[in-house]
């Protein structure tokens, strides 16, 4: 609940308090590990990612934080082998899917990342992330046409999404139009953007390093 809310380091002590009780809590491992993440923890979220697949192999959405955790590292053919499981156990999620596909456009691997996504949107064709997701693969594909389709069409979804600001400055980001990228996205979705290589030319522009560090 604390998580939930945004209190990340109280869940913490919780949590921590809930494995002191019982070793063997497979949500306490994970939530504890979800939190971590969300605090940019991510070599600790792993190990307790770990532990609740130790304890409970068949979970496919541990499966896929793992993984996600693992692209936040640059553990990229790791976090493949963690989305491939996810898929194996549940290749009906929708999500499972989209975080393999940006996985895969991160890499590169365009067609494998195309495939993907539209598989998502397959599943689940009114969530609008996805759509912006595609958007944000033609951008890392370098064909911005079809990407600026992609991200209208997603705002005119639902113009009121954090991703759809943040899908918009990748657009910018990696065309070098520094200004507008840093005009609508990092300060909404700093945690990505600190990492995420679409933003790796702004890593310099003062402005964008007090935005991602602020408050």
């Amino acid at each position: 609940m604390l998580a939930k809310l945004g209190r990340y380091e109280e869940a913490l002590i919780d949590l921590g308090r809930a494995i002191e009780l019982d070793p063997n809590n497979f949500n306490a491992w994970a939530n504890r590990g979800s939190a971590k993440g969300s605090l940019g923890r991510y070599e600790d979220a792993l190990t307790d990612y770990d532990r609740a697949i130790e304890l409970d192999a068949d979970n496919s959405i541990t499966w896929m934080y793992r993984g996600n955790t693992k692209n936040n590292l640059g553990r990229y053919e790791e976090a493949l082998i963690d989305y491939n499981r996810a898929i194996e156990l549940d290749a009906n999620n929708s999500n499972f899917w989209n975080s393999r596909a940006l996985k895969f456009s991160i890499q590169e691997k365009f067609k494998q990342a195309i495939s993907d996504i539209d598989r998502a949107i397959e599943l689940s064709s009114r969530e609008v992330i996805y759509m912006a997701n595609k958007g944000i693969i033609y951008v890392r594909k370098s064909e911005f046409d079809k990407a600026k389709e992609c991200i209208d069409r997603s705002e005119f979804m639902d113009s009121d999404r954090q991703f759809i600001y943040y899908a918009r400055a990748c657009y910018f980001a990696l065309q070098n139009k520094e200004q507008e990228a840093i005009a609508i996205a990092p300060h909404r979705c700093k945690r990505e953007a600190k990492h995420n290589p679409d933003f790796d030319r702004l890593r310099d522009n003062p402005e964008f390093k007090t935005l991602i560090n602020a408050n």
